[in-house]
């Protein structure tokens, strides 16, 4: 029929058109710029393999239990340090630690900015069920006692231990004459646990009287050493509490 080319010409242009126009929807979509990130987040967790309820405590008759780390996550995301603080049983504490260096993390943000973050990750174990997984930021004063019966394993306070713990390092914090020039003065109060071996660990800054001091303060803190805390003669855990003052002719 006369019309009949003229109908499939038609078609086919159409047809072009639209695979044109499909083409130019996709291309404008992935054109498109990813969400950005927002400017103030909490750090996360990403779970990458299970907390178990560990099975050797069933021979002993444990069917429940608690364990607390504490990590230190760089502005990258990278773990720095991960350290048991308390648990109710040595296995507990074991299987937290384990789990905790194989996860991955995200740093919080501020301002847009990544940050580096200390965090506190509470376990509790259930026999047959599932472990629950609590992330907080540490408390600027003594660490709360786990729920339930005392913890098996601590961190000491200074008042339980045999003697107050000797440093055999210890780097003064860096105070450049600019910064008083500038007026930044006062004082940086550092939280920090030496283990058994008597080395520093995850250091942390509770209070300062402006941001830099704070930093000096915790970079200094983590080159000290100590001889190991003991409690009744065994080397234990041990929680320090350091202030600093910084003014000129101080350090």
């Amino acid at each position: 029929m006369p019309g009949t080319p003229l109908a499939v010409k038609i078609s086919a242009r159409r047809a072009r058109f639209l695979t044109l126009a499909g083409a130019a929807l996709v291309l404008v979509h992935a054109a498109e710029p990813p969400a950005a990130a927002p400017a103030n987040a909490p750090w996360k967790i990403h779970q990458t393999t299970p907390a178990v309820f560990p099975p050797r405590l069933l021979h002993d008759g444990v069917t429940h239990g608690e364990a607390r780390v504490r990590v230190s996550i760089a502005a990258n995301g990278a773990l720095l340090d991960a350290l048991v603080v308390a648990s109710s049983h040595r296995a507990f504490g074991d299987e937290a630690l384990r789990t905790a260096r194989a996860w991955r993390y995200e740093p919080a943000r501020e301002h847009g900015e990544s940050v580096g973050v200390v965090g506190d990750i509470s376990f509790s174990f259930v026999v047959n069920g599932p472990v629950a997984i609590e992330k907080r930021l540490p408390a600027t004063n003594a660490e709360p006692a786990l729920p339930g019966d005392p913890p098996a394993y601590g961190a000491e306070s200074l008042q339980r231990l045999d003697r107050i713990p000797t440093p055999t390092h210890v780097v003064p914090p860096v105070y450049p004459a600019d910064w008083s020039d500038r007026g930044i003065a006062g004082t940086a109060t550092v939280e920090f646990y030496v283990d058994e071996s008597g080395r520093t660990r995850i250091p942390l800054v509770t209070a300062a009287s402006h941001p830099l001091l704070g930093a000096s303060a915790v970079a200094a803190v983590a080159q000290w050493r100590f001889e190991p805390p003991t409690r009744a003669g065994r080397p234990v855990l041990a929680r320090i509490e350091q202030v600093f003052t910084f003014q000129p002719g101080k350090k």
